[in-house]
């Protein structure tokens, strides 16, 4: 604490200050007694980093003066406050070392903003909620504390924290939801399905919540399509168990309907035969036989479905088709990552790019996380994904065991494979890597022309 009288020349204008009187503590931080010295002179950053101006303006106004600033001089590094309040021609100030609180903020601030990188780095829609109770303690509301990318989405806006979750979204009342979420910040976790209506169809949801402070985290993953998959197997299924009940149904006595009606004669000798249909002359005329055939055909036919769906999703993958390269790589470190080893997905924005080119980085992308999950013996690894100088640039990296770089890979090997699809992408293929130090893989290719 020091008292500062204001130094003014001929015109009356204020061209520095004079230490009039300073405690011990002023002194001990000053580094010498500093009654009878002046600002400008003495301590120049003081100009610098505005704080002179404050100081004049508190003795010109009487506004008072509160500043924080970083600033390095002889003996003294960190940051500061200054407080001041205006006494006659001059101020009385006070300095506060608020190093250790910055630090402090800095490190929260680094743990929101990687939960924030961790949150969008996900495709489900991620929320933290805070409670907003009334004067008896009892939650009345939530509000929105921190949301990802895919929260907004969903919500289809990104203005959401600060704002309250029943108030825009009056739904969650009605629904159940609310009702569950307040059961969660019990230390009750609660994972439930449910449909959540959309503007233009049904959309169905699996919503995980577990407690989180005087509060919650909430995931909704969007089940829509398993749902619908598994409605249209079962519509199928009852529709083929109807009809082998209507084929195996007695007949009403007397009557001959066209299910009860004697089969055909099966061709004879001449007549050319599918593979597989040598049995079928008994199965039309024993009940236990067709129901056993008709289940077999049911079953081959879901193989297929499903064997359709995975060629379908192997040529282009949904996820890269729907929400484009970015997207899909992230989902790439989420779904590739184990326990044993963490992997981390930096990706920035891309331009638009050609189908194939995307398809062909998906693809490269796989199989660097492949090679860091299963052979690089270390705890995390990182994808990235960025755009410099002209060049698409991805890139895989690990802290792991490593391995000598100088001698020839094997022709099936995935790095093998990489570098020869490089190649034929006019691009450039980059290895580093020596044992017990991990490995770094970078890919270079030249954006193609936009369609």
């Amino acid at each position: 604490m020091h008292l500062l009288r204001s130094v003014r020349d001929a015109e009356g204008q204020i061209t520095d200050f004079e230490v009039v009187m300073a405690n011990a503590a002023a002194d001990a931080l000053a580094g010498q007694a500093i009654t009878g010295r002046r600002m400008l002179v003495d301590w120049p950053f003081a100009r610098e980093i505005g704080l002179f101006d404050a100081v004049v303006n508190t003795t010109e106004t009487g506004a008072a003066l509160d500043l924080e600033h970083f600033f390095r001089a002889p003996g003294i590094e960190g940051w500061y406050r200054w407080t001041a309040v205006q006494l006659g021609d001059g101020v009385v100030m006070a300095i506060e070392n608020i190093t250790a609180r910055k630090q402090t903020e800095h490190a929260v601030q680094q743990t929101k903003d990687l939960l924030q990188a961790m949150f969008n780095a996900t495709l489900d829609s991620f929320e933290v909620l805070q409670c907003v109770r009334d004067e008896a303690g009892h939650i009345v509301d939530f509000e929105w504390v921190l949301t990802n990318d895919a929260a907004h989405r969903l919500l289809e806006r990104r203005d959401l924290v600060g704002l309250r979750l029943l108030q825009e979204e009056p739904t969650m009342r009605s629904s159940g939801v609310y009702a569950r979420f307040c059961e969660v910040v019990q230390q009750q976790p609660r994972d439930f399905e449910l449909s959540y209506p959309e503007p233009r169809t049904e959309t169905w949801y699996h919503v995980a919540a577990a407690p989180f402070g005087d509060g919650l985290v909430v995931s909704w993953h969007d089940i829509t399509a398993r749902r619908n998959a598994t409605a249209e197997l079962m519509r199928l299924q009852a529709g083929a168990a109807a009809a082998a009940g209507q084929r195996r149904a007695p007949c009403p006595g007397g009557g001959a309907p066209p299910h009860c009606r004697k089969p055909p004669k099966w061709p004879g000798p001449a007549a050319v035969r599918r593979p597989g249909c040598s049995s079928a002359r008994p199965a039309l005329t024993d009940p236990t036989a067709l129901a056993s055939s008709h289940g077999k055909a049911l079953q081959l036919l879901q193989t297929a479905i499903a064997q359709t769906r995975t060629i379908s999703h192997e040529l282009i993958p949904t996820i890269l088709e729907d929400f484009g390269l970015v997207a899909a790589v992230r989902e790439i470190c989420q779904a590739t990552s184990t326990p044993q080893c963490r992997l981390t997905c930096v990706a920035d924005a891309l331009p638009q790019l050609p189908p194939a080119l995307a398809l062909a980085l998906y693809r490269m992308a796989q199989e660097l996380a492949t090679n860091i999950v299963k052979h690089a013996q270390s705890s995390t690894g990182t994808l990235s994904l960025f755009q410099r100088q002209g060049w698409l640039v991805l890139q895989a990296y690990d802290k792991g065991q490593g391995f000598d770089s100088s001698q020839p890979r094997n022709a099936g090997s995935g790095l093998k494979i990489i570098q020869n699809r490089v190649q034929l992408l006019n691009g450039q293929f980059r290895l580093r890597s020596s044992a017990g130090r991990g490995t770094l893989v970078s890919v270079l290719l030249p954006p193609a022309p936009q369609p």
